[in-house]
């Protein structure tokens, strides 16, 4: 629209006034005359105001042209949207809300129109004659504006001003006047053409268009929409900030662009077909999805609004468009889709049966395996009631079953088939299942329908069977095993405890088991096992019942057999193990059993049966074994061997509860301090915090072969757990005992070695104790192993070095380091002379050998004063320190100032 004040060019609607217009005047000379508007003019765009000016012909000078048509004074003017043309008179009506005037030379009223009529109120015998000025409000004549207004006319030929105009009632508005100057073909000054628009209305379009205008460009600013006016050529022209922030671009760099660039190739030429659509008007508007690629090169997905804003002429102008970002949902879909085909295939692939139904029971859908396992195809079975495709019945008195579906439907519940179940298929076979249902929910809670998911059990039953085997029987012999013989145990004692009677138990542990599986290997000693077993089994009755507990240990429960008579049941049991020969490779080996016997009375518990059992067996074994032995509590060797089993349980189970710890005596230099030096002692925590005597524990550790285990848990606390606190220690030696049932075990030496390769603690820090008697009983084997520790760093200490009759003769066969002189010898080395020779005489033998002394059991300060006089190097007792729990001793050394970690 050409804002106001704008030139004009003739004819085109400029805002100064111009002649486009004949209009003829009479002739005749009067201060008063009418006139004619001529040919109709086109209004200026938007505004409709009146504007006139001379016409004049080309090439005269003054505008003036000759008089025609008898002295007709020609004159033009643009008044008015709407003006038409008409003969002599006043001027036209239609101008609309726009009153035009005649005015004389005199600024007086001669003529006017209809809409001059509206807009003043005036009738035309009230108007006609009365000046100009009676239209302006009492200011604006007070300040002589009409007076000025016509003299600007008649200077410039043309004058206009807004201000405040009055009406006849006496009400102002505010109006636009334009005034012109009329001249006559003489150039004469003959009037003037006055065009008056009241600008309320005027004012009125243009703040409801700012308003708009306003509310659009809000509604552009805030839309949470990607929101643009774009060109017909695909450029954008207008963009809003969330449209810039959907596509990352600036607004700036956005303008500079067109949908094209930023769409996805793909998806472009759909877009421009249903451009096109809506350019050619077969449709008013279109949506579509499609991808936009933003500033950084990600792609999204938008769904885009686009209508057409035509012109009134119904030209398109520019494209309307909406973004919204649908990325989300899109992501959404592609996983809902990709998961419903992921779901599809599944349930293809699984070997589970699964069918669907809806609320009343009838199959919607089967997966292949359903279809396999009923012989229904889902094309065949689909709306058929549940019951006509999937019949289960009982397995064992195959009485027809409820269908899963139907309690679920019923129940609206998850439902779980208890029972054994067999499916009965199209042909009639019977395939064991397990099923289940439950119902398919909608939103909203209610019920769409059901699912029933079954299993063929076939194969699962059939290893049901043998797992259940295998948990109650032993792998290699196929007995019953410890799980299961402890079933029947309890079953025997609560029979008892009822009145069933009295049975027994018999615990049986092959002798010399151990050198047929150390010689001949554990294939020899399977084979061996497995012979035992079958040999047991024959030679009980079928309602007993034999099991093998572990190793070579055995279980024979006899039911309803009192112990008086148990020696003739298992009498032939020992002379037909007695009896077999059992040959490996060539080679005949022979093998006895002891046999242990306890009753199952009337107040017997499974825990004591099994405790008398093992008591009476390990008593058969020290009374020669290959015999029976029957537990009597009022046996005293037998009370002592129970107790001893007690403890053998107890030492096992400290071990796999960890309830071991090391104390650590100082082993003090009796001359000058040369490190750090400590014997590690093992002690056991009872099950009541108490520390139990190594008295009580280690000598049944030794009958019942468990020292070689305590050896490696104290190596493994040493060299793994506590080796990096004992490694940060200066100057730091510990002595650790070996026991001979390590210096026996072949598997000791790797063992050992390993451990001390993988340590943090040096081997130089750590010496081995082995007692003389150890020593001695193990010559040979004992030799190679602690000439490898030695070479390897570790120290060599003899222990308890004088207790045996021959002591002096095993120095000559090894190489030892340290000498520890049995205490017996330094009790009484102040009052006895023999034991200070002796003690003498060891360690000047020791140092002949480069070995150092140590004397053991140093309890006062007087047997410390001769072991001085005597040279002795070191001594360990009471009168040096007290045993201390390692961690104390930890503690210690970093409060002196250790560097432990």
């Amino acid at each position: 629209m050409r804002r106001r004040g704008q030139a004009g060019n003739p004819g085109t609607g400029g805002d100064a006034p111009e002649l486009n217009a004949r209009s003829h005047c009479l002739a005749q000379p009067s201060p008063f005359w009418n006139f004619a508007l001529g040919q109709k003019v086109r209004p200026h765009a938007g505004e409709g105001r009146c504007a006139a000016s001379r016409w004049q012909a080309p090439g005269r000078a003054g505008g003036r042209v000759p008089a025609r048509d008898g002295g007709h004074v020609m004159a033009s003017m643009d008044v008015a949207t709407g003006v038409q043309q008409g003969g002599a008179g006043q001027p036209r009506d239609g101008a609309g809300d726009l009153a035009v005037f005649m005015l004389d030379p005199g600024g007086r009223v001669a003529s006017w129109n209809a809409g001059a009529a509206r807009l003043k109120g005036y009738g035309a015998a009230e108007i006609i004659g009365k000046p100009f000025a009676i239209f302006f409000g009492q200011e604006e004549v007070r300040q002589g504006k009409p007076e000025a207004l016509l003299a600007r006319a008649l200077r410039d030929g043309h004058a206009e001003a807004e201000g405040r105009c009055l009406r006849r009632d006496g009400r102002s508005f505010r109006a636009h006047v334009t005034l012109s100057l009329i001249r006559d073909a003489e150039g004469r000054h003959v009037g003037f053409v006055e065009a008056t628009r009241d600008l309320a209305p005027l004012r009125e379009r243009e703040e409801a268009l700012r308003a708009s205008e306003e509310q659009f460009r809000k509604t552009m600013l805030h839309s949470p929409i990607g929101m643009a006016l774009v060109g017909l050529d695909g450029t954008f022209l207008r963009v809003n900030r969330a449209c810039c922030a959907l596509l990352g671009y600036g607004e700036a760099e956005l303008l500079r662009l067109s949908f094209q660039e930023i769409t996805h190739s793909s998806d472009l030429a759909g877009d421009l077909r249903q451009l096109e659509a809506l350019l050619q008007g077969r449709t008013d508007s279109y949506q579509v999805e499609k991808r936009y690629r933003r500033r950084d090169g990600e792609l999204i997905w938008g769904l885009l609004s686009v209508s057409l804003l035509r012109d009134a002429a119904g030209q398109p102008m520019h494209f309307i468009s909406q973004i919204q970002d649908i990325s989300r949902l899109k992501r959404s879909e592609t996983a809902l889709h990709e998961e419903r085909d992921r779901l599809h295939v599944t349930l293809c692939a699984i070997t589970d049966g699964v069918i669907s139904t809806d609320a009343e029971g009838r199959i919607c859908f089967m997966n292949p395996a359903a279809e396999a396992a009923t012989g229904w195809m889902l094309e065949e079975a689909r709306h058929r009631p549940i019951e006509a495709v999937f019949e289960i019945a009982d397995t064992e008195a195959g009485e027809a079953l409820l269908n899963p579906v139907r309690v679920t439907l019923a129940t609206r519940r998850p439902f779980d088939l208890k029972r054994q179940a067999v499916l009965i298929d199209r042909q009639g076979e019977r395939i064991e299942v397990r099923d289940s249902s439950a119902p398919i929910r909608a939103k909203d809670g209610g019920i769409l329908g059901a699912v029933l998911v079954f299993q063929d059990v076939r194969a699962v039953r059939s290893i049901e069977k043998e797992l259940e085997f295998s948990t109650l029987h032993d792998a290699l012999t196929g007995l019953p095993n410890r799980r299961k013989f402890e079933a029947a145990l309890a079953s025997a004692v609560d029979s008892a405890h009822m009145g069933g009677g009295e049975h027994t138990l018999c615990f049986l542990d092959l002798d010399r088991f151990k050198i047929v599986n150390d010689s001949a290997g554990h294939a020899a000693g399977d084979a061996l096992l497995r012979a035992v077993a079958q040999t047991l089994s024959r030679m009980v009755r079928p309602t007993d019942m034999v099991a093998r507990l572990g190793d070579d240990e055995f279980a024979i429960l006899l039911f309803g057999c009192p112990v008086t008579k148990v020696r003739r049941v298992l009498a032939p049991v020992i002379e037909a193990i007695a009896a077999m020969t059992f040959t490996w490779e060539e080679r005949d080996y022979h093998i006895t059993t002891s046999i242990g016997v306890a009753s199952i009375g009337a107040v017997a518990t499974s825990a004591s049966v099994m405790k008398h059992a093992d008591v009476a067996c390990y008593a058969a074994k020290l009374a020669g074994r290959n015999r029976i032995s029957v537990y009597d509590m009022e046996d005293e060797a037998g009370g002592a061997h129970h107790r001893e089993i007690i403890m053998a349980t107890e030492i096992r189970t400290a071990l796999r509860e960890e309830r071991f710890r090391l104390h650590a005596q100082r082993i003090a230099a009796i001359g000058v301090e040369r490190g750090r030096h400590y014997e590690l002692l093992l002690r056991m925590v009872g099950k009541d915090g108490a520390l139990v005597s190594p008295g009580l524990f280690i000598p049944v550790a030794e009958r019942y072969d468990l020292m070689a285990e305590l050896d490696r848990w104290v190596l493994r606390e040493v060299l793994q757990r506590r080796a990096p606190q004992l490694a940060a220690v200066p100057g730091l030696s510990l002595a650790v005992n070996i026991s001979a049932h390590s210096l026996n075990d072949p598997q000791f030496l790797p063992f050992f070695l390993q451990l001390l390769q993988d340590s943090p603690l040096r081997p130089q820090a750590l010496t081995l104790e082995i007692t003389e008697t150890a020593l001695v009983s193990n010559l040979t084997s004992a030799g190679a192993m602690l000439d490898s520790i030695r070479q390897l760093g570790c120290r060599v200490a003899l222990d308890d070095f004088g207790a045996g009759l021959s002591s002096f003769g095993y120095l000559r066969a090894f190489k030892v380091d340290v000498i520890k002189i049995d205490g017996s010898f330094i009790r009484n080395l102040p009052e006895s002379v023999i034991d200070l020779t002796i003690v003498r005489s060891i360690h000047r033998i020791a140092h002949e050998i480069g070995a150092e002394t140590v004397a053991e059991f140093v309890e006062n300060g007087l047997i410390l004063e001769r072991l001085r006089e005597i040279g002795v190097d070191y001594a360990q007792g009471h009168a040096i320190a007290v045993p201390v729990d390692l961690d104390e001793l930890i503690a210690e050394l970093r409060a002196l100032g250790g560097i432990l970690a």
